[in-house]
């Protein structure tokens, strides 16, 4: 196996800070996004209030014990120790150095396949921990938790169309934070192009294998129509607009016509204020790259859309998991949210799988994980 920690501060590693540059990035997590919120502001949301950036930091899943999963993790220091709250994503590389060299065609790899489980994936608790004990949040102040796709399902109340995916709905253990989150059984292949299109604008090439034990987050609180919400997803890159400041990007290699307004509020609930598109042609070629910015993405997702009918919506949803806190989910169980008639539904899971939804560790290890420091 290969040294993460080797790896990522060698000549040829993904990312590479010294003591002053992490210094700066923990001064950076605590201020304000006024950038994110002018932007937004601009091209006509109200809902997306004060926005506060989180800064990122690396998850590890290789450093979890093989036979460890959420059901049976007994103790917080297995969560603690697959934290690194320094390591940031990737830089970009310029995208008229990437252009020069375009176009290029995509390979046809052997798999690299991992499934979409813990430790690879519901590791929601760390966020939290990280937040808390690295950032300063005060998790009594929080009143959702969000994933990088909830802001698309809930604005537009459409329910998902793939069998057996559904969004989910619970109290973190040991909190009075819901999380909604997309629960979805499905194998991550990284040899797929929208993963090499992600290595080549981050200056590696698209064979290259994608060492998936070490993992990115990013996380941001955004206040909204009086509730806070803590968001918290996966970061593709980084760049640094000014010389110094690392927000993040998202990369891109899909056809805008399935867009809609999903990239648009994944770049919102990811605090990334530019995505790097790559276009495709026949043959399996990528023929060009090109930046978006925020805003342009707003404004191009929304003009055949209502921005005050998917705020409503929100608002809508918003209040009735407000309102179900104190009712169905008080009891810590998972619930499934249904759209019917415009209107949001929350019915007890009935499934046969649990390990589907053991979504966090229990209440003991969160109570201790988040006494930890």
């Amino acid at each position: 196996r290969i040294n993460q920690r080797e790896f990522l501060t060698s000549p040829n590693g993904q990312n590479q800070l010294d003591k002053h540059q992490r210094q700066a990035v923990t001064t950076m997590t605590m201020e304000r996004n006024t950038a994110h919120e002018e932007t937004l502001k601009d091209v006509g949301f109200t809902i997306f209030e004060e926005i506060y950036e989180l800064g990122f930091f690396g998850w590890q899943p290789g450093f979890m014990p093989g036979d460890v999963t959420l059901d049976n993790l007994k103790s917080a220091k297995h969560i603690v120790e697959c934290v690194d709250e320094d390591q940031m994503p990737p830089e970009i590389v310029e995208t008229e150095k990437l252009n020069a060299n375009l176009p290029t065609r995509f390979l046809t790899l052997p798999p690299q396949e991992h499934a979409n489980r813990f430790p690879y994936n519901k590791f929601d608790i760390a966020s939290l921990y990280v937040a808390k004990a690295k950032r300063g949040v005060d998790l009594d102040t929080v009143d959702f938790m969000f994933g990088g796709s909830t802001l698309e399902f809930l604005a537009n109340k459409k329910n998902p169309e793939k069998p057996g995916a559904f969004y989910a709905a619970v109290l973190v253990p040991s909190t009075n934070i819901v999380m909604v989150k997309k629960v979805d059984d499905y194998i991550q292949n990284y040899a797929d192009p929208g993963f090499q299109f992600s290595r080549l604008v981050t200056g590696r090439r698209f064979e290259d294998v994608e060492y998936v034990d070490y993992m990115f987050e990013h996380m941001q609180t955004i206040q909204m129509d009086g509730h806070k919400v803590f968001f918290k997803g996966e970061s593709d890159a980084i760049h640094k607009p000014d010389g110094g400041t690392c927000v993040p990007v998202e990369t891109k290699a899909n056809n805008p016509w399935f867009w809609g307004t999903k990239v648009m509020f994944q770049l919102i609930s990811n605090g990334s204020s530019l995505m790097i598109h790559g276009k495709k042609g026949r043959g399996g070629y990528l023929n060009h790259v090109r930046p978006y910015t925020l805003k342009e993405m707003c404004e191009t997702s929304t003009k055949d859309v209502s921005i005050s009918s998917l705020e409503q919506n929100l608002r809508d949803c918003l209040n009735t998991l407000r309102d179900a806190k104190e009712s169905v989910l008080a009891d810590g169980s998972v619930h499934v949210i249904h759209f019917a008639n415009n209107e949001m539904q929350l019915r007890k899971y009935q499934g046969k799988d649990q390990e589907k939804i053991a979504l966090f560790p229990n209440e003991e290890v969160c109570k201790e994980l988040f006494e930890s420091d």
